[in-house]
């Protein structure tokens, strides 16, 4: 299914982070850097401009799109779901449409899923219990390679090929 209402939520989204923290620079006495306020946004901020953005997203993009993937009712006539002067208003004043638009596309080129392998599940399990155990800090299992803790009854391979004369084994 074609996400375009991820893309107009996320439109709104940054529009909606811009305008925040032009707000508060200016309202400010003391000289601030946009970039660094915007990593001091808070998860309550974020959750605040996400609920303020996804009200922005109209119906109609949304039942497009599941229509366009073949989950609709065909006989629904809806309008096109944004018009040239929403998007204008979209863009926050203080930027060009060009630098809106990179700003809003920067990361299409990052994966936003995936499946672990069997390596990835293993090694989160191993780094689990060596937590659990005190062998190893809280995230500090990037940097080492965690190997299970062998039981000492377990005897290397050599020594079972040795006496496998007494299994009947040649």
């Amino acid at each position: 299914m074609r996400l375009r209402y991820y893309s107009q939520l996320k439109a709104y989204y940054r529009s909606n982070m811009v305008r925040k923290v032009i707000r508060i620079i200016e309202a400010s006495e003391v000289k601030l850097i946009a970039n660094g306020l915007a990593r001091k946004l808070t998860l309550i901020d974020a959750v605040h401009l996400l609920k303020k953005s996804w009200s922005c997203v109209i119906t109609v993009t949304i039942i497009n799109c599941f229509k366009k993937s073949g989950f609709g009712v065909p006989d629904l006539n809806l309008q096109e779901e944004q018009s040239g002067d929403d998007r204008t208003t979209l863009i926050p004043p203080e930027m060009t449409d060009a630098e809106f638009q990179h700003f809003v596309d920067m990361d299409l080129d990052l994966q936003a899923t995936g499946m672990p392998t069997q390596e990835d599940i293993c090694n989160s399990i191993l780094v689990e219990r060596a937590e659990a155990r005190g062998d190893i800090e809280p995230g500090d299992s990037d940097d080492e390679e965690i190997h299970p803790a062998v039981p000492n009854f377990i005897r290397p391979p050599e020594c079972t090929v040795n006496n496998s004369s007494r299994f009947g084994v040649q």
